[in-house]
């Protein structure tokens, strides 16, 4: 028996698939001391395989859901075993739990899986060849796959791959926000069946935090798993393009379907599921790559892709008519490729189409430099390290409300200005782009060189959660603000006057922020004269109807009331004193800072490591 589970079995009639043949009760013990129960269905026929694939049911459901049992008997017939059991939060469920009720428990459930397959190998003595996970479980098998791997085919069906999306749908308006400001007694929901749990912000956030890209990344690269995404053309709950992007990142295969979300009414979808289950195994390795849709194939480079799986599922007439239907022959037929592999002169070309849009001498002081820079900065700044919402990857300032934030004006003009270097390179995200134009401008106006690195995505307008107002930097507050909107990103004092070093480039607009002028008489080229300016030069209250800043005896350059905060307050003062003296030291912490800036709250392969 497996180190941490024991188990019983029994005959029942509970376990009666739609046919008649009946099915094992099995109980087993998970890490965490819970009975979980189980349905262990096998083939009739005599002298079967010992192949058994495991069925792993979603949020506010039990083993019994998604066709669950109809799929155990098709399997069946196809001469495989299956075995589907309820998690302890199954709704209904058999299996013991003990706590309250949770929807953020990935981390339990995928222990659960691991029990299971477990129990199967070592107590039943069976050969575990495939995990299916439906919705919730559809994630925690990605999730599995990821950090297990011991299992060589995974599905996904239907499952969650951009965590925040639908929270709000679900829950309602703002409900991150409100579950904070009810933390840590959490907010009571009764369900329309009469169930009644506590709905608790730290529980939202073990969901809403899942690093789901590097679970992609990481299945592309061990290429221990092949996986494959399936998902129903009417499905209403989870957004077919949220498995279309998980096959793309972990270069696997995903399969359009009929069916809804639970597949009601879509008969055809049970023998896709069985043929492609039962045909995985018989197909030597022959094929690596992904296709999502029709005419979009491409090889996966050597990472976990879903040919194999797929070249599988083409052994009846059903599965190569969904396979031609949904375009995944066309790498076979000869048909050209309607994507490439990624490389780091792709990037490379990006950044030149980039720094080709720079220079124009119609606007300010003749480049869109300063602009693309603080571009990066405000779709980076948003980030809360406590929460591990808001930063650059989502690109969510496309959207309403955060395009119309007042700290965001005159922004529309860089998003417009990129949109050119977007359709050229369509492969890379929003995220990307923004960020990689703030590090080339930097770079092209004489500023350090910005480490950089791929792997942001793009959120969807309909399903994001927006963020709050008020997590950038307001100019008229003094160092208490500064501290608050920058410690809240996990800065410290240096990295603060470093990053604020970055007033060196550009200038105020009246039409924008209210304030007008420029911090230094070189605004696009990058210096550390900006804390030259502050420490040596006198400023003074300009006289006018606009708001608050300070100006130069000669009334040309301007600092904000922020700007002047850092020579007020004694911590801060040191290190624009510093820097005003060193330059090079300015660069390097700049550089530095910059980055972090860009990189917070990217789920990046590395911080799986």
């Amino acid at each position: 028996m497996a180190q941490g589970t024991s188990s019983h079995e029994e005959n029942s009639q509970e376990a009666t698939a739609p046919t008649g043949e009946p099915g094992t009760r099995l109980v087993f013990t998970n890490p965490s001391g819970e009975q979980l129960v189980g349905i262990l269905v096998k083939p009739e026929q005599k002298n079967t395989s010992n192949d058994v694939v495991v069925l792993c049911h979603g949020y506010m459901s039990n083993k019994n859901s998604c066709r669950f049992a109809e799929i155990a008997d098709a399997l069946a017939v196809a001469g495989l075993s299956s075995f589907r059991f309820d998690h302890p939060c199954a709704l209904n469920g058999e299996s013991e739990r003990h706590g309250e009720f949770r929807m953020g428990n990935h981390e339990e459930e995928v222990r659960d899986i691991k029990s299971a397959v477990d129990f199967l190998r070592h107590d039943k003595g069976m050969n575990v060849i495939c995990v299916l996970g439906h919705s919730k479980g559809g994630t925690n098998v990605l999730k599995y796959a990821a950090e297990i791997g011991d299992v060589p085919k995974m599905i996904n069906l239907a499952g969650r791959f951009q965590p925040m999306n639908g929270l709000e749908k679900r829950f309602g308006q703002g409900i991150l926000e409100a579950l904070e400001k009810a933390h840590p007694e959490g907010i009571e929901r009764t369900e329309p069946w009469g169930m009644k749990w506590t709905m608790r912000w730290t529980d939202f956030l073990g969901r809403a935090n899942l690093p789901m890209t590097v679970y992609a990344q990481k299945i592309k690269d061990d290429g221990k798993v092949e996986l494959l995404c399936i998902h129903g053309k009417d499905d209403e709950t989870i957004s077919y393009e949220e498995s279309k992007l998980c096959a793309q990142l972990s270069g696997s295969a995903c399969c359009l379907t009929p069916g809804n979300h639970n597949f009601a009414h879509a008969d055809e979808f049970i023998g896709i599921i069985s043929k492609k289950i039962s045909s995985a195994q018989l197909v030597p390795r022959v094929l690596r790559g992904y296709a999502t849709e029709a005419g979009s194939s491409k090889p996966s480079g050597g990472g976990g892709g879903g040919g194999t799986f797929l070249i599988g599922l083409l052994g009846a007439g059903a599965g190569l008519y969904f396979a031609k239907e949904q375009g995944y022959l066309d790498s076979l037929l000869g048909m050209p490729p309607s994507a490439k592999e990624i490389t780091p002169e792709d990037y490379v070309q990006v950044k030149k189409a980039i720094a080709d849009l720079l220079d124009h001498d119609d606007y300010d002081d003749g480049s869109y430099g300063p602009l693309l820079v603080r571009l990066a900065w405000h779709t980076s700044g948003t980030y809360d390290k406590a929460t591990g919402t808001g930063g650059s990857n989502g690109a969510t300032m496309r959207f309403a409300p955060e395009s119309a934030w007042g700290a965001n004006a005159g922004l529309k003009v860089a998003r417009d200005l990129l949109e050119p270097v977007k359709k050229k390179f369509g492969w890379i995200s929003y995220a990307d782009l923004w960020t990689l134009a703030g590090a080339t401008a930097i770079e092209e106006m004489g500023g350090p060189e910005i480490p950089w690195r791929p792997g942001r995505s793009d959120k969807d307008e309909a399903t994001h959660v927006p963020l709050p107002d008020g997590r950038l930097p307001d100019g008229d507050k003094g160092s208490d603000h500064i501290r608050d909107i920058f410690y809240r990103m996990g800065f410290d004092d240096q990295e603060i006057v470093a990053l604020v070093g970055a007033h060196a480039l550009g200038r105020c607009h009246p039409d924008r922020s209210g304030w007008d002028g420029p911090w230094t008489n070189a605004p696009t080229t990058f210096s550390n004269q900006y804390f030259v300016e502050l420490k040596e030069n006198k400023w003074r209250k300009k006289k006018w109807d606009g708001p608050e800043q300070y100006e130069d005896k000669s009334g040309t350059l301007m600092m904000l009331p922020t700007d002047m905060a850092l020579i007020w307050d004694r911590k801060f003062r040191k290190y624009v004193d510093l820097y005003a003296k060193d330059e090079d030291k300015f660069r390097e912490d700049f550089s530095k800072a910059f980055s972090k800036l860009m990189e917070l709250g990217v789920p990046f392969p590395q911080q799986q490591a």
